[in-house]
């Protein structure tokens, strides 16, 4: 990833980073480059080219961020081929974001020992882009699953998978899975992220499901699924298939 940061506190409650990162904005069915260049846990300062300034509307719209992640946004201000955007997120989402940031500043560092952290070039957001001291996301029960809340069987596995909640995704592994939900695990930014609130699960080899989380223990949480009969026969079939192919109980 090819990146320059600093950064520092701003006076403002936010911290930001002067910084060169890709950005796509997808707005209506359209994908438009751009690049980042001031950012916080509220919103960007962006650049584009003529060509894809004039593309851009005033309706709200997603901001993928190299490195960070995807969330909806609106438009705050416009100026001559550059913008500045608010993210529509939730306080939680906000700390996740603001985590984010902090760990890819890190990694930008150890790659330039010698970039400077003093003296950040900083260009001021709107005072609508002011956002509060994050706060910590709704509580989830943190007692593991009680064996005898299993209704059907479950098989160790190990699949890359994405949590759609809130209008942002979130990389998880799944460990096991059955007819009923599904044992996730989350990296220590994942985990930060995640709410008391439904949930869509795209995994890879097993399908999408509308899923809602029962507990949380450390990093890892269960699901459990919301499936129409369709679903449950054709997952039934996938995790009979997985079976015969070695995998084990869980």
């Amino acid at each position: 990833m090819q990146a320059s940061a600093s950064f520092g506190m701003s006076e403002r409650r936010s911290s930001r980073i002067a910084i060169n990162l890709r950005v796509i904005a997808i707005q209506d069915g359209l994908e438009i480059p751009g690049t980042v260049r001031n950012l916080s846990g509220g919103g960007i300062q962006m650049d584009l080219e003529a060509i894809s300034s004039s593309a851009i509307r005033s309706s709200p719209l997603e901001l993928e961020i190299s490195g960070i992640g995807r969330f909806p946004a609106r438009i705050v201000w416009r100026a001559a081929n550059s913008l500045g955007a608010e993210f529509r997120i939730s306080d939680s989402m906000r700390q996740l974001v603001k985590l984010r940031i902090a760990a890819l500043v890190r990694e930008l560092a150890k790659d330039s020992p010698g970039t400077s952290t003093e003296t950040p070039t900083q260009t001021e957001l709107p005072q609508s882009q002011e956002v509060s001291d994050p706060v910590d996301p709704p509580p989830i029960a943190t007692a593991e699953e009680p064996a005898y809340l299993r209704r059907s069987q479950r098989v160790s596995v190990k699949v890359a998978a994405r949590c759609l909640q809130d209008g942002y995704v979130i990389p998880c592994e799944i460990l096991d899975i059955s007819e009923g939900g599904a044992r996730l695990r989350f990296d220590s930014l994942g985990i930060a992220g995640i709410r008391d609130a439904p949930l869509n699960l795209q995994i890879p080899g097993y399908g999408q499901f509308l899923a809602e989380f029962r507990w949380r223990h450390g990093f890892a949480a269960g699901a459990e699924f919301q499936l129409t009969d369709r679903q449950k026969e054709l997952l039934s079939r996938r995790i009979g298939k997985t079976l015969r192919d070695g995998a084990l109980p869980a």
